[in-house]
């Protein structure tokens, strides 16, 4: 069968407004596609991408532009094969990458071939494509891509035997990016659509940061007769059993229709960082977490001057601190403040670079409503979804509440950080202090207590219950993965655990000794130092949903890893800080 003519592309809606702001001046809608190329390539410091020329189809204007720096590569079987003596003649591919821009109406957008959307992946605008396939899709799913706002999973893909629809208990802690489903019978019988595929009987549709539609187009015609149908489509009214609602229980706020309530949300971020000095409720990282998490120097600057060199992850805090901004600039600082990571080991191709705001995960309550910041995107959550996050929150912690004198922890002076509180943190001599000794990049423990007969506590410890507390939340599941799992296969890392132990002075006991202890029924500890002690008086007091959320996902997390050993559990202590 001969292959069909056309295309299968991603088709992206722009956020121009999203980057008007950042360009800090107005231009013509059709100056826009040139402009964001000219972003790219002054920051890739050589022309990337080149314009191919433009023109107008039905009265729409396009302008299609060229990866030129693309080159032919010769295949790895070449080399593979030189010294056999077989004769493979050269083989070269070329991977083109390929970027064309559609002005309709007043919106801008794009369809790629390649890896051409980096151009202009800050700008998309994420809340199109699940607007279009909750209009147009079947309420089944097929597959799915989550990013977690819980847990260390950043994102996982799902694939379903059969289509199913996806609950609204699944979308808690849940942003969507990316699903895969079928269009809906009533839509492959539009006359739009069937001037531009002809008919058919089924079709797949997929939502990511774009929309894409399984069969090919075959003009550029059919491909602009396409996006305005899109963008038609996706103002029209939702279904009745828009079944796939439940995704928008953490929705991205549309940066055109909501630009108001943003840049009230940013000037109230920028006060709240730059002005009172609240950071407890956000965090840092990066998209490329694994390049950021992994680097060996941080580099913080304002408008090109230094602020701050860190060997280590740098707290929000600590950056604040090093920064001089006063009220005029509090919101810009927001942009102009950039991190960037390198790693001395794999060189500048492993860095990260961004600024402050792309940084930011946390959330924010304005006007009695609680916002989400993932990676400078706004999510409004919906009420329901902190009710129940609430409730369960206050049931888990009476549950799971165990007396810290059961354990031996001292009280918290509020003076010291959390490197002193660990090295004296027991108020007896069966201990050891495991703080920053890690074994496969994982801290097993800040203190191990086995004082209680028959009982080990592997304790992880955090001043304050907020923002930070997914960081411990990692930090104890990884802990009882690595344990519980090493335990059933000989104890092997334990016991080089024990030899870094020995190598810092942190304790006498011999190896056996060391991992014998883990015979004992495990007892995990998330430990939490705060002032006043969680409960259903107090709840309201701990603001963090983020942390709240930790806590009921971490529970559900250690109840499926030890459902087949009993001698391993999970508890909540809490640790007073005191004067």
């Amino acid at each position: 069968m001969a292959a069909k003519a056309g295309i299968t592309v991603p088709i992206y809606r722009i956020d121009v407004q999203g980057f008007l702001d950042v360009l800090g001046e107005e231009v013509s809608l059709t100056d826009v596609p040139r402009r964001l190329v000219q972003s790219y390539n002054t920051e890739k410091s050589q022309i990337v991408y080149r314009t191919q020329g433009h023109s107008e189809i039905d009265g729409h204007y396009i302008e299609l532009f060229h990866n030129v720096t693309s080159q032919p590569q010769t295949s790895a079987w070449v080399k593979f094969f030189e010294s056999s003596g077989i004769d493979l003649p050269e083989i070269a591919s070329q991977f083109q990458q390929l970027l064309c821009f559609v002005v309709i109406d007043a919106e801008l957008y794009a369809f790629t071939a390649g890896q051409a959307a980096v151009v202009f992946e800050r700008y998309v605008d994420i809340a199109f494509p699940l607007e279009v396939g909750r209009r147009v899709a079947k309420g089944e799913v097929r597959s799915a891509r989550a990013n977690q706002i819980t847990g260390r999973t950043l994102m996982s893909d799902q694939h379903f035997r059969d289509p199913r629809r996806i609950t609204l208990t699944e979308s808690l802690d849940t942003v969507w990016s990316s699903l895969s489903g079928d269009v809906r019978a009533e839509w492959l019988a539009d006359g739009r659509l069937q001037g531009i595929f002809g008919l058919k009987k089924k079709m797949r549709i997929s939502v990511t940061g774009s929309v894409r539609l399984g069969p090919k187009v075959e003009s550029l015609e059919k491909m602009v007769a396409l996006v305005t149908w899109l963008g038609w489509v996706v103002d029209e009214a939702l279904p009745v059993d828009d079944a796939w609602g439940a995704l928008d229980a953490i929705k991205a706020l549309n940066s055109r229709k909501q630009k108001r309530l943003i840049e009230r949300l940013r000037i109230e971020l920028a006060r709240q960082i730059f002005v009172e000095k609240r950071t407890e409720d956000l965090a840092l990282s990066h998209a490329d977490v694994s390049f950021y998490t992994g680097a060996s120097e941080y580099v913080v600057t304002d408008d090109g001057t230094v602020l701050a060199e860190f060997e280590v992850e740098p707290t929000l805090r600590e950056i604040v601190d090093a920064a001089t901004v006063d009220g005029d600039r509090n919101e810009q600082a927001l942009e102009s403040i950039i991190i960037t990571s390198a790693n001395e080991d794999y060189g500048a191709y492993f860095a990260t670079r961004a600024n402050l705001a792309a940084h930011l995960h946390g959330e924010l309550r304005m006007d009695n409503k609680t916002y989400f910041l993932l990676s400078g995107r706004w999510y409004e959550v919906d009420a329901t979804f902190i009710d129940s996050i609430k409730r369960e929150f206050v049931e888990l912690a009476g549950t799971l509440d165990l007396e810290r004198q059961l354990v031996g922890l001292r009280d918290w002076r509020s003076e010291d950080p959390e490197g002193v509180y660990n090295t004296t943190s027991i108020d007896h001599s069966f201990s050891i202090n495991g703080d920053t000794i890690l074994t496969d990049n994982i801290e097993l423990f800040d203190t191990l207590s086995f004082a209680q007969e028959g009982v080990l506590h592997i304790l992880h410890v955090k001043r304050g219950f907020n923002v930070k507390i997914r960081d411990v939340r990692s930090q104890l599941l990884a802990s009882a993965q690595l344990i519980e799992n090493d335990l059933r296969t000989g104890g092997k890392k334990l016991r080089a655990h024990h030899g870094q132990l020995v190598a810092k002075g942190r304790t006498e006991l011999s190896e056996d000794a060391f991992v014998e202890l883990f015979t004992r029924s495990r007892v995990y500890g998330l430990c939490y130092a705060t002032e006043r002690q969680i409960s259903a008086s107090s709840a309201s007091s701990f603001r963090s949903s983020v942390a709240k959320m930790e806590l009921v996902s971490l529970n559900a997390a250690f109840r499926q890893l030890s459902s087949n050993d009993l001698t391993a559990s999970f508890r909540l202590i809490w640790i007073p800080i005191v004067p």
